[in-house]
Order: C-alpha cells, then structure tokens, then sequence
C-alpha cells in the first residue's frame, strides 16, 4: 500500500499513513515483514516493525518516524493468513481507508485499483488524488 508521510502543502497539516493488521490463524501465531520504499525505490531500514501476533490478535500503528518526510510504499508479508486496513490522516481534520488487497497465496498486501495492483496518481503534487473505479458492483479506490 502507498505511505505518504510528508505535509500537505495548502493547509501545513501532517499527513499520517496507519496501517491495521489482524492475523486470521485460529492456531498460530502471526509474524509479519514489512518492508518500504521511499518513492525512488530505495528501502527505508526499520521503517515498519510489527510485532508477532497471537492467534486472532491484532496490530494498529500510524507513527513511524523513519518515514516522515517520505512518500513510497509499503509491502507486507505473513506466515499467516492476515487482514489489513491502511489509513490516511490529513492532520486530525480528515481521513481515508486505503484498500488493501490480501492475496491468500502470497501473503502479501498492495493496494488495489481496479483489477490491477498499481500504485499511479497517488500523492499527485503534494494533494489528495485517488482512482475510482467500480468493479462488479463495488467501489475498488
């Protein structure tokens, strides 16, 4: 999923990325990697660390502070069947759900537009821009 953690240039508010992660496995634990690229593609170390989660435990975050500054993307991995939400925050006056698609065979989470991973149009000139599409009968941002 994309992260921006930069400042929204037309007001000065912070702009926060959270991210909200439950394991799914009745029986074992979760141990999730996730690994982020400013948006040159260069990995950003320890941007993300999620600890181990407990058989339907969960995990919520939005401050990293090896972010800030950065726009990029965030990969998630598991050994565990998992869900995840990601949040964008306008300072404390606004808030988006960025949609996360979990591919059971992979365990990994990118952001779904359309019926393509992709991540084009996201943080278009320092604004909010997202793609909407519907696809079979439901909105895919």
């Amino acid at each position: 999923m994309p992260f921006d953690a930069t400042v929204f240039s037309d007001t000065g508010a912070q702009i926060f990325t959270g991210i909200a992660v439950s394991n799914m496995d009745t029986a074992n634990s979760a141990k999730i990697v996730c690994t982020a690229k400013n948006d040159t593609g260069t990995v950003i170390a320890n941007a993300v660390n999620v600890p181990v989660l407990a058989p339907f435990g969960h995990w919520a975050a939005y401050n990293f502070p090896a972010l800030l500054g950065k726009r990029g993307l965030l990969d998630c991995t598991g050994t565990t069947t998992i869900a995840a939400i990601g949040l964008r925050f306008l300072g404390s006056n606004a808030f988006s759900s960025l949609t996360v698609d979990l591919s059971v065979a992979t365990k990994k989470c990118a952001i779904l537009v359309g019926r393509r991973r992709q991540w084009s149009g996201y943080g278009v000139a320092g604004g909010w821009h997202k793609n909407v599409t519907v696809d079979s009968g439901r909105i895919v941002l």
